[in-house]
């Protein structure tokens, strides 16, 4: 399913094996992982609103997209609660999507709050669903991300993911760009001369 503004397909990207996944990580203080269920259908609504803002999240497109879809087997949230006294806020999340006896797992929907990014939990729900895709017997997985999503392409890669080139026409040249814009922002880094947005 694509989530790309453009008329383009998403980028696609495999991950060959589920054999040697890392470790799950610990999550920062007052971060916490947990499965959703239905009744999380207006706070995901909420969050993948914010964190894909291109397309509009409704109460009924969470139900319909996360909970009603068959081949969505699982929903899973990480939420950060600032103090014992506070509800907790849901910050990021990610779906486990099998949808053939021999397909691959397809990671689905990882998103985050703008506002808690850069604190890997992106990592964290995307190792989880990977997990969850090991211990059901599955071999690899799949997903689909937008050129401008470089953070994410980057923890995709550390977790071992790789370009599919061949769907399309297109993904050589994007991933190409994806490349230079990627080790361009690396150099900056090295050099302290990244830009602020």
């Amino acid at each position: 399913m694509s989530h790309n503004p453009n008329p383009l397909p998403s980028l696609q990207m495999k991950l060959p094996s589920l054999r040697e996944l890392p470790p799950m990580p610990t999550l920062p203080e007052g971060y916490s992982l947990r499965l959703a269920d239905q009744t999380d259908e207006v706070a995901l609504a909420f969050l993948l609103g914010k964190a894909f803002p291109e397309i509009v999240w409704t109460t009924d497109r969470a139900r319909r997209d996360l909970f009603e879809d068959e081949t969505v087997k699982e929903v899973w949230v990480i939420e950060f609660t600032p103090s014992l006294s506070s509800h907790p806020l849901m910050v990021s999340t990610a779906s486990a999507r099998h949808m053939e006896r021999d397909a691959p797992g397809y990671v689905h929907w990882v998103g985050a709050e703008p506002e808690h990014r850069g604190k890997g939990l992106g990592r964290a729900i995307t190792l989880q669903v990977l997990h969850r895709f090991r211990e059901w017997g599955l071999d690899s997985a799949v997903l689909e991300t937008d050129d401008v999503r470089l953070p994410a392409i980057s923890t995709y890669e550390k977790l071992g993911f790789i370009p599919i080139y061949e769907t399309h026409a297109s993904y050589p040249e994007r991933w190409s760009k994806i490349r230079t814009q990627i080790e361009e922002k690396l150099q900056n880094r090295e050099t302290g001369q990244e830009s602020q947005p």
